[in-house]
């Protein structure tokens, strides 16, 4: 039975998640050369941490330098993909990206036209909670102009919880367009405050220890409370209109928690254990 609550409140620094892709750069695999036109369910065998979902998929794993010049733009392999969906792909990340967080997403692009008569399409980034359908758009890109490795920097902030970027062309089909992505990267952005602004802005969560009920008060109005697992799992949102909020906290298991703390001055987060007494 939960017993006792305590709050743990760090003052020097920010308790947070750090977000990294499993398979960025598409070297853990089971090919031993160039996959050409792989079904979702072949890409799906031989590949880890990265899933394709499109409509008519026949996406490409490749490494050598027979297409467009080179190889890779980061280790050894990288994937080409077909038009409006017709190949998507889901990159896994090792933990969930939290709405309302900014993040900066960095890859590499390249419109490839073997045969002189394909046409190049933007690209389109989204975030999903799953990896078999494309989420929520957090990017489109600028239709490609040459045939050679390109960098995007993308800063966003998180619309939804997501554990995948999502991967397709805006346009084209299956025969007449193809592009090749590689080194997919990502870092979240410093919080504007750190956990030490729950103290300088009078912000209390009591009592210490409790039972069920945590309380946060010396709220702004319109300040944002969230409680999420230290698995990226938001538990608990509220807006508020008053100065405090009362969180129910029944049916939590004991553990740690991340209570996060968002208003117009900035984020501030402190780590809640529940444990037994």
């Amino acid at each position: 039975m939960k017993l006792a609550l305590t709050i743990l409140i760090s003052v020097s620094t920010f308790v947070g998640f750090s977000q990294s892709f499993i398979n960025g750069s598409f070297e853990n695999h089971s090919v031993g050369g160039d996959s050409l036109n792989l079904d979702s369910s072949g890409f799906n065998t031989v590949m880890s941490n990265c899933t394709s979902f499109g409509t008519i998929p026949n996406i490409d794993l490749l490494t050598s330098n027979a297409f467009c010049g080179s190889g890779a733009d980061d280790g050894s392999w990288y994937i080409g993909i077909t038009g409006s969906g017709t190949d998507a792909i889901a990159l896994e990340l090792d933990s969930a990206l939290q709405i309302g967080v900014d993040y900066t997403l960095t890859f590499s692009e390249r419109f490839c036209d073997p045969f002189v008569s394909y046409t190049p399409h933007a690209l389109e980034i989204g975030l999903s909670n799953s990896d078999t359908t494309f989420g929520t758009l957090i990017y489109t890109g600028s239709v490609p102009t040459v045939q050679n490795w390109v960098g995007h920097t993308v800063d966003f902030t998180a619309p939804v919880i997501g554990m995948y970027i999502t991967v397709r062309l805006a346009g084209g089909s299956t025969t007449d367009t193809w592009t090749h992505i590689d080194n997919f990267s990502m870092t979240s952005a410093p919080p504007p405050t750190s956990a030490s602004a729950l103290l300088a802005n009078s912000i209390l969560l009591y009592p210490n220890p409790a039972k069920n009920v945590l309380n946060v008060a010396g709220l702004q109005a319109n300040t944002q409370v969230e409680v999420i697992s230290f698995t990226g799992q938001l538990l608990y949102r509220k807006v508020s209109s008053r100065d405090k909020v009362e969180i129910n906290l029944y049916d939590y298991p004991v553990g740690s928690y991340l209570v996060r703390i968002i208003q117009k001055n900035g984020v501030s987060a402190t780590k809640l254990v529940i444990r037994v007494e």
